[in-house]
C-alpha cells in the first residue's frame, strides 16, 4: 500500500506594503531556497515563476546541451580558435 502524500498544491500568501512575498517554510525546503538566497522571478503566461539561480543555470545547461552534440567540444574550439589568433599576432 502506498501511502498519499499530504502535500498541498497551492499556498496562501499575502504581498505586504514592500512588495514581499513569504514562501512556506517547506516550499523552500523542498526548492533547495535557504535564507539570504537570492532567487529568479519569471512572467510566464500571466503569473510569476520564481526559480533560484542554480535552476537557471541548469535551465542553460540543458538548451545547451540539446543543441550541440555531446561528441563536440566547446572548450577545445575556443582553445584552437585563440591559438590560431595568438599565431597570427607573432
Amino acid at each position: 500500500m502506498t501511502l498519499q502524500s499530504h502535500e498541498p498544491t497551492a499556498y496562501h500568501a499575502r504581498v505586504d506594503s514592500a512588495g514581499r512575498v513569504t514562501i512556506p517554510a517547506n516550499l523552500r525546503l523542498r526548492q533547495g531556497i535557504h535564507t539570504g538566497d537570492e532567487v529568479v522571478i519569471v512572467p510566464h503566461d500571466g503569473s510569476l515563476e520564481i526559480i533560484t539561480y542554480e535552476q537557471t543555470l541548469r535551465a542553460a545547461q540543458d538548451l545547451v546541451c540539446s543543441i550541440i552534440p555531446a561528441s563536440r567540444s566547446l572548450t577545445d574550439e575556443l582553445i584552437a580558435e585563440r591559438q590560431q589568433e595568438a599565431s597570427l599576432d607573432d
